[in-house]
């Protein structure tokens, strides 16, 4: 099952403990495949970089490298314009040139919308009951 997973989940699970990093657990176990585009990419290396300097001294979980390898990068087509926040959008692109089935996320913006088109747009929470992990 292909799924996009939102900035906010990712650098979770990078750097802290707890449903996002059940999340990516499925993801390294090839039960689910991340879909990312140039434009998520640069957001995932950004605030990746930004929480390294934050946090020094905390471990990393994962490398961003290494969930990388578990993931298909597209080329970003669509025009899509519907998001509250204009930088929510890319996710939705994403979700539709990849044709995946979720988009995992913790952001409020993103979560308002539900779904777009057979999209569903779900909470981290709420996508592992669906795998019941």
């Amino acid at each position: 099952m292909k799924v996009v997973i939102d900035t906010n989940i990712l650098v979770s699970a990078i750097f802290f403990d707890g449903l996002p990093e059940k999340l990516i657990d499925l993801l390294l176990r090839g039960i689910i495949t991340a879909v990312v585009s140039d434009e998520i990419l640069q957001e995932y290396k950004a605030t990746t970089q930004y929480m390294l300097n934050k946090l020094k001294e905390n471990a990393l979980r994962f490398s961003l490298t290494s969930l990388l390898e578990y993931s298909i990068k597209i080329k970003s087509k669509s025009k899509i314009e519907i998001c509250r926040d204009s930088d929510d959008d890319k996710f939705i692109v994403c979700a539709v040139d990849g044709n995946c089935k979720y988009i995992v996320s913790g952001d409020k913006d993103l979560l308002s919308l539900r779904s777009y088109k057979n999209i569903k747009i779900v909470t981290v929470r709420d996508f592992l009951k669906i795998f019941d992990a």
